[in-house]
């Protein structure tokens, strides 16, 4: 301190990225007294600093405009909505930005940078010679300050997308409602520059999240209370209100299913949630994601639970309906089979399961113009459903709503219009007034007495 303030001439003094602000605030106090010798301070850190000294300047990510400047001003990508998505990836950090563009080589190129992203493949791209992005996670990152329960938090956060999350979410997330201590702990972890803080919502930053996922990998264990929260919010996933009730949760679960599948756990839990989240991707119409996550769900299924486990019949029972509704009848044929064969050996010839294949089976047949197959296959469900369920059960009502459609696509009308009140009148007794089902049967009873008269 004595050799610096007895230098000469124009005086700059930076201090990077100091930490620990509160054991150090006296050597801080000491350090800004060299202004009175005619220096000019800039302080860096992730940190509060309380100074009456400091003029504080709080720094946040680029703007989009800055940040494509960046990224051009090293490597030109004419493809603005490439670009676009590479910098959402970056979370328009400058630093990462910078070294992004800097790795674009011939054989590296912009759409091979946004591929390792979606593949979880960021942290090995080459930055130059024998260094690549975890070499740079690692010198940036360590958790070496933080406790075991600080750890744990980061590891779960990391199953999550890297967005802006209000509180009150994630306390839901985590069932800490009313649970102080879940958001000092939050605080802290923003203070010490893990996760950024902005109108009661928190965010863990995309390569924050990477270098926790690379280095520091979660185990089931501790991400399992998380997947045991989203597995409950779509827990009845067969029921298209639930897709549409959960609309706002896609993009936690698409984060999820994206971890998990990252991670290769195979576990029933895990078979489970794809099952799950393929039943209301399938509901919400994106066919190409439910095939993905119906296959995942497959392969742990018969690798876990066997070829002939009633779980392993429920896949194969979704993978037809999945088919029928893109058209090839001959696979969604064979899937439908393939699940009647477990649920008639496992399950017996009277249980709801092997009912609502032989519902699905009519379906099918329906749609394939086979009506008296189909309709072979309704009254084999009809059996089950009266008898085991009863009259008034919302899957019986099904199978009144689908008996009525057939009959009514065969011009008889008056059976229609018999089976479809029959739907009715339970799903008013069973169902919200707002549901799905009851709506459209309510509209198919007007069509249908209209034919009548």
């Amino acid at each position: 301190m004595a050799k610096l303030s007895t230098l000469d001439g124009k005086k700059f003094l930076v201090l990077d990225d100091i930490k620990d602000v509160e054991d150090n605030q006296n050597t801080i106090d000491k350090i800004l007294g060299l202004k009175y010798n005619g220096y000019k301070i800039l302080i860096t850190s992730r940190e509060e600093i309380d100074s009456k000294e400091i003029s504080s300047y709080y720094l946040d990510v680029l703007s989009l405009d800055d940040a494509k400047s960046l990224f051009n001003s090293i490597y030109k990508v004419e493809d603005e909505i490439l670009l676009e998505e590479i910098l959402g990836y970056l979370d328009y950090h400058a630093f990462f930005i910078e070294k992004t563009a800097l790795s674009i080589k011939k054989t590296l190129t912009p759409k091979m940078i946004r591929d390792r992203f979606k593949n979880g493949e960021f942290s090995k791209i080459s930055v130059k010679r024998k260094q690549n992005f975890n070499q740079f996670l690692n010198q940036l990152f360590r958790l070496d300050n933080l406790d075991s329960e600080e750890i744990l938090m980061l590891k779960q956060l990391s199953t999550l997308p890297s967005i802006e999350i209000g509180y009150e979410d994630l306390e839901n997330i985590f069932d800490k409602n009313g649970d102080s201590a879940f958001e000092e702990l939050l605080d802290y972890l923003c203070e010490k520059g893990w996760l950024s803080k902005l109108e009661g919502s928190y965010k863990l930053h995309q390569i924050i999240k990477e270098y926790i996922l690379v280095n520091h990998t979660p185990s089931f264990e501790e991400i399992e209370s998380v997947l045991d929260r989203f597995n409950a919010l779509i827990d009845n996933s067969a029921d298209p209100q639930v897709a549409v009730d959960n609309q706002t949760n896609i993009i936690y679960l698409e984060s999820l299913a994206t971890i998990l599948d990252r991670l290769n756990i195979e576990n029933e839990k895990v078979g489970e949630f794809f099952e799950r989240f393929g039943n209301i991707s399938y509901h919400l119409g994106r066919y190409k994601k439910v095939l993905k996550y119906y296959q995942k769900a497959l392969a742990i299924s018969e690798k876990v639970l066997g070829t002939e486990h009633p779980s392993t019949a429920t896949t194969y029972n979704n993978l037809g309906g999945l088919y029928e509704s893109m058209g090839e009848h001959e696979k969604a044929l064979e899937y439908y089979q393939k699940a009647l064969a477990i649920r008639e050996k496992v399950l017996g010839t009277e249980h709801p399961s092997t009912a609502t294949t032989y519902n699905n089976l009519g379906g099918l047949y329906e749609s394939m113009g086979e009506h008296e197959k189909a309709l072979e296959y309704y009254q084999k469900d009809l059996a089950i459903s009266e008898k085991v369920l009863g009259t008034e059960h919302p899957s019986t009502a099904t199978t009144y709503n689908n008996l009525g459609l057939l009959y009514e696509s065969m011009g008889e009308h008056e059976k229609a219009y018999e089976f479809m009140k029959k739907a009715v009148e339970v799903w008013v007794k069973t169902l919200p007034p707002n549901h799905l089902h009851l709506i459209s049967s309510k509209k198919w009873l007007e069509i249908i007495k209209s034919q009548m008269e």
